[in-house]
């Protein structure tokens, strides 16, 4: 069973959560080398890691509209979660 530690760090002013603790600390950093979506009525949304990704406070980039096409029911810019 994983415990949680609810320790943090402080990287550059930015603090970065730890998510839990098995010998060794796991991170979850902030991306900024991809383009998020802000997903505004995307039914994909929870499952895109354009939205579920911790975004960098810095330097984010994002689409200036949702990609996601309502007629098609398709999104061409969708990442999987599974997917690191």
């Amino acid at each position: 069973m994983e415990k949680s530690t609810g320790l943090i760090i402080v990287f550059n002013n930015f603090t970065i959560p730890l998510l839990n603790w098995r010998g060794i600390f796991k991170l979850q950093m902030a991306m900024s080398d991809i383009t998020m979506c802000k997903a505004r009525g995307c039914p994909i949304k929870r499952k895109c890691k354009r939205y579920t990704t911790i975004p960098n406070i810095q330097y984010q980039s994002y689409f200036l509209k949702v990609p996601f096409d309502k007629k098609l029911d398709v999104c061409i810019y969708f990442i999987d979660n599974k997917y690191k």
